[in-house]
């Protein structure tokens, strides 16, 4: 995630800088060319109905300023909270026409019945007119076919469905349907139907891992925090560890043994053979070397029966002995055993995950988190949080670093371009106008504030602080030709109104056809709506502190456009 937004970063500033360059080369010479020189009018071209209109609106504000302050201040303490009430995410969903199918039978089940499942599956799609092509990994995943993908780790429990569809509309409807089809034919298998993702990839939506030295107490801390999972609306519920399977661990009798002339390897080779297979040598064929492996016969090899039905070969006698000569009772000594046992940093940990049926996984984590939380955990053993919170939070922290250095970048700039701190002041007083805007923007579309739109947010950040550079380099240059200070002040924002409305909207249409598009539409409404609701309050605002901050009395009568 961090060498995403090193990228973006890059090609933002290259987009910017060769900007910068056009506008300063090619558009000078393009207007050469292609405008002429108007004639001249004594006519003001700000003496007209709708500059006229937001004059005396800016006298007024500016007369009656502590209203004006106390009302802006009023709509970024409201934006502030109401932004609790937007909803938000990570990264929004692809509209690839893809899907995955990532299937468990119950640990312990053979690969043979793991692969007759997946068939049956397969089958039910193909008959669907809606489907394109089924691809089928069994055993393990397929290799990294996308860069957000993460290959499954080979487990014969294990299957997944990689499936295309004609159309990505088709795709939420085929889901709805495949999914009721699994939950009706196999009761005892786990499944996660997952669209194809945009951004990093996790097992779950919300994952609590739970780290410490014993297995019996960390299955017991996952148990308890599936049983709050339930509590919500939620799918998918399980654990990394899965379900214990059935262990026979036989007691080799040493004593017997060396009358037959067996080991434990030759007990170890015979359970191998009947069980798993021996490799006894390698065909080719073209480019591909296929293992030859020798194994028992179906019905002996797929469950165990009796151990008199397994033989191990003896040297000594030149004969085969059946394994109840040398292993005690096989029975007793069997046990319920963990089949997968994860480590991070060399300690245990079981994951306990779910997704929510329907939907964003943070609205629903922020109310699961402290009931998780809750749980008393013995000494020696961690609760973190993975999925989608801990990779939001690997996102965001490379912007986190970077942002308030970027924002002191720009501080310094301002100060050596005004020669002066009070006019960097006025501009950066005004970056929690954005808040309004953002806020409203996200509101009214119903999009959540994801990845795509904190990153709209900083951009934000640049557009408004040059329009308020735009401003104020006006007024300053009125100061400087000699007009009074106020008249200066209403001069510049007037004469401002344009360009500045101009940049805004230009900028606000380029965004509207991505409001459709799943991954760019919260990008989009951020910018659209904080472009909208800023440049408003900026052409109000910045006229208001420069006059505070400079303290400039405003008239008590409105004043006239000077002509031109």
């Amino acid at each position: 995630m961090g060498e995403f937004c090193r990228t973006l970063f890059w090609v933002l500033a290259c987009s910017l800088l060769l900007s910068w360059v056009t506008a300063v080369t090619i558009t000078p010479l393009l207007c050469v060319w292609f405008l002429k020189a108007p004639k001249a009018s004594v006519e003001n071209p700000y003496d007209r109905p709708f500059y006229r209109v937001y004059r005396r609106g800016l006298c007024a504000a500016l007369r009656w300023w502590p209203g004006t302050l106390a009302a802006v201040a009023g709509s970024v303490v409201a934006a502030l909270i109401a932004f609790q009430f937007v909803p938000s995410f990570f990264f929004a969903g692809s509209t690839q026409p893809r899907f995955t199918i990532d299937f468990w039978r119950p640990e312990g089940v053979h690969i043979s019945k793991t692969a007759e499942s997946l068939q049956k599956i397969e089958a039910a799609l193909l008959e669907d007119a809606t489907v394109d092509t089924v691809t089928s990994f069994v055993g393990q995943g397929g290799m990294r076919f996308i860069l957000s993908y993460s290959p499954e780790d080979p487990n014969p429990a294990y299957g997944q469905l990689l499936v295309t569809v004609k159309d990505y509309e088709h795709r939420a409807a085929l889901i709805e349907k495949i999914d009721a089809m699994i939950a009706a034919e196999f009761e005892d298998a786990e499944w996660r139907i997952q669209p194809f993702k945009n951004g990093p990839s996790y097992d779950a939506d919300i994952e609590a891992r739970f780290r410490g030295p014993d297995r019996k107490v960390l299955r017991d801390l996952a148990d308890q925090a599936k049983v709050i999972m339930r509590q919500f609306d939620t799918q998918n519920i399980r654990d990394t560890w899965r379900n214990r399977v059935c262990v026979l661990r036989p007691e080799f009798t040493e004593s017997v043994a060396r009358q037959t002339g067996l080991t434990r390897n030759d007990l170890a080779y015979a359970l191998r053979m009947n069980f798993g297979g021996q490799q006894m040598g390698v065909y080719r064929e073209r480019d591909d070397l296929l293992p030859i492996v020798v194994r028992s016969p179906k019905e002996q090899s797929d469950q165990y029966g009796d151990a008199r039905q397994i033989h191990a070969w003896s040297e000594a006698h030149g004969k085969s002995v059946p394994l109840d000569v040398i292993v005690s009772d096989w029975t007793k000594h069997s046990v319920w055993d963990d089949p997968l046992i994860e480590r991070r940093h060399r300690t245990r940990e079981i994951v306990a995950q779910c997704d929510p049926c329907a939907g964003l996984a943070a609205p629903m984590l922020t109310k699961m988190k402290p009931l998780v939380e809750q749980i008393p955990l013995p000494f020696g053993y961690t609760l973190d949080w993975g999925g989608e919170y801990e990779s939001s939070n690997e996102g965001k922290e490379p912007l986190a670093m970077m942002f308030p250095m970027c924002m002191f970048g720009m501080f310094l700039i301002l100060i050596v371009m005004f020669n002066g701190i009070r006019q960097p002041l006025v501009i950066f007083l005004c970056l929690p106008l954005i808040s309004v805007g953002v806020t409203t923007g996200l509101l009214l579309t119903g999009i959540p504030f994801g990845f795509m739109a904190i990153l709209g947010y900083l951009g934000l950040s640049g557009m408004l602080i040059k329009n308020a550079i735009v401003l104020i380099d006006e007024i300053e240059l009125n100061r400087s030709n000699g007009i009074e200070p106020y008249q200066a002040v209403l001069d510049a924002a007037v004469s401002r109104l344009r360009p500045v409305s101009m940049a805004s909207g230009t900028t606000v249409l380029g965004m509207a056809p991505l409001m459709w598009d799943p991954f760019y539409q919260g990008l989009a409404a951020t910018v659209a709506g904080g472009l909208i609701g800023s440049t408003v309050l900026v052409l109000l605002v910045v006229p208001l502190f420069y006059m505070l901050f400079y303290r400039i009395k405003p008239r008590k009568s409105a004043v006239p456009a000077p002509a031109s």
